[in-house]
């Protein structure tokens, strides 16, 4: 699993039982996706649940990045968030 935004940005950040849920439902669909989804003919139904899955969840990530940048104080990690923000957008994208 990427390593989450809030971690590299809040102080803080704990993790929580539903991290390990979301991580664990994300890795039980990758694997029922490999063995028995697409190999039965049903590809196009796993690739627009993963396309869904990876837009939703990355513009979630990217609003929670920018939401707590003007408490940010420490000016390094200022500009890591633009970096991290402009990667992710173009990598989802």
């Amino acid at each position: 699993m990427a390593v989450h935004h809030a971690s590299l940005f809040d102080d803080a950040f704990a993790m929580r039982w539903w991290h390990v849920l979301v991580w664990a439902a994300v890795a039980a669909f990758s694997f029922l996706n490999c063995l028995w989804i697409a190999p039965a003919g049903h590809a196009r139904l796993s690739i627009i649940a993963i396309i869904c899955w990876r837009s939703a969840s990355s513009r979630w990530r990217s609003g929670k990045t920018v939401s707590s940048w003007s408490a940010d104080l420490i000016e390094r990690r200022r500009r890591l968030r633009v970096f991290i923000v402009t990667a992710a957008a173009l990598y989802a994208a």
